[in-house]
């Protein structure tokens, strides 16, 4: 039996929610939708996602659809294993996995919303793959419909700082970390941000590469200029930004993108060099990423993960507040490793 949509539709009517893959056809339907939910981010743009996932395996699109209409779904990864197909966030989105077309609805009705398509959800992803995993973001922050449906739910963290105003920035910073703002000032460290040129894009390219080496994801298969050509997409579908914390000789030192939807701005891949540690420069290039985006209207940005410990407590000196986000889990056969969608985060 299809489950149903106990969200009001003119006249007392409900409508069926039902999963179904999707193809590119549907892509510009996908993002109309995902533009009238709180989750309507670029991180969600499928042709990103389809080049993340052609260079990680293969993207899959499974939407949630209604009266005909895309109301919501979840992009992922998918790799073919002994066990059957395991389909997953793509690893470079972090929380942004499910979203649903829900702006406007009072939270009963959201919670009636996130039944439905739980109800939807579940049973396709179950059949389709050996196991899967997506994460909710911190929105729609709920285990209930699926804890219902027998899934593994797992609480995360993110974190997000206001902002408000340069000063207030300042003195959110934690004394270890102006110190090492400082110090990278000393040194002759200077923040630029860039149109990029090539030789930008090459080092933003070897500093995220470095980190992810060092981060133990290289040998999990991260591809080559996989960090390159998620910024050249990004940067010109025009909410993006790369920035360059560089040496006084010129040297990359670390270097980060942000992108940006109606709600906030995020920070991500961000890296530095092998050794690029000692005089601040990455404390040092947040610090002035966060006075720029101040300057230019954002109040608020997302630093886009914090579950591995070293991370957790790099983004803790900002003191930037914690947001909880929930991670689901199922299939035939659940085989993730905790943790395992998001390593890259």
């Amino acid at each position: 039996m299809v489950p149903r949509d106990e969200t009001e539709q003119g006249g007392g009517e409900t409508n069926a929610i039902e999963a179904r893959l999707l193809t590119g056809a549907d892509d510009a339907e996908w993002e109309r939708g995902l533009a009238q939910s709180r989750e309507g981010t670029w991180l969600q743009w499928l042709p990103w996602l389809r080049l993340a996932g052609g260079r990680l395996g293969r993207c899959e699109v499974v939407g949630l659809v209604r009266a005909g209409r895309i109301i919501g779904g979840v992009a992922g990864l998918v790799r073919d294993e002994a066990g059957g197909p395991v389909f997953r966030n793509v690893p470079l989105t972090a929380y942004h996995g499910l979203w649903l077309k829900d702006q406007g609805l009072s939270p009963s009705r959201l919670d009636s919303l996130m039944t439905s398509a739980a109800a939807a959800l579940v049973p396709f992803l179950d059949g389709q793959y050996a196991s899967w995993a997506f994460s909710s973001a911190p929105e729609l922050f709920d285990p209930r419909p699926w804890r219902e449906r027998g899934c593994g739910t797992e609480v995360y963290m993110t974190y997000r700082l206001p902002l408000d105003s340069a000063e207030a920035i300042a003195e959110r910073l934690e004394s270890n970390a102006r110190r090492r703002v400082r110090r990278a000032e000393k040194a002759g460290v200077r923040f630029e941000v860039c149109a990029p040129t090539a030789r930008d894009l090459d080092d933003f390219e070897a500093n995220a590469r470095d980190t992810a080496e060092r981060h133990g994801l290289v040998a999990q298969g991260y591809p080559d200029n996989l960090s390159r050509e998620i910024a050249e997409l990004a940067i010109g579908g025009g909410r993006a930004q790369l920035f360059i914390a560089r040496m006084a000789d010129g040297r990359s030192a670390a270097s980060v993108l942000c992108v940006w939807d109606a709600f906030r701005a995020y920070t991500f891949l961000g890296g530095n060099a092998s050794g690029g540690m000692s005089e601040g420069q990455p404390r040092f290039l947040d610090y002035h990423v966060h006075l720029w985006l101040a300057e230019h209207g954002h109040r608020e940005v997302d630093l886009l993960g914090g579950n591995l410990p070293s991370l957790r407590a790099y983004k803790k000196q900002t003191n930037a507040a914690a947001v909880p986000y929930l991670t689901v889990t199922g299939g035939r056969a659940p085989r993730l490793s905790r943790g395992a969608h998001l390593r890259a985060a």
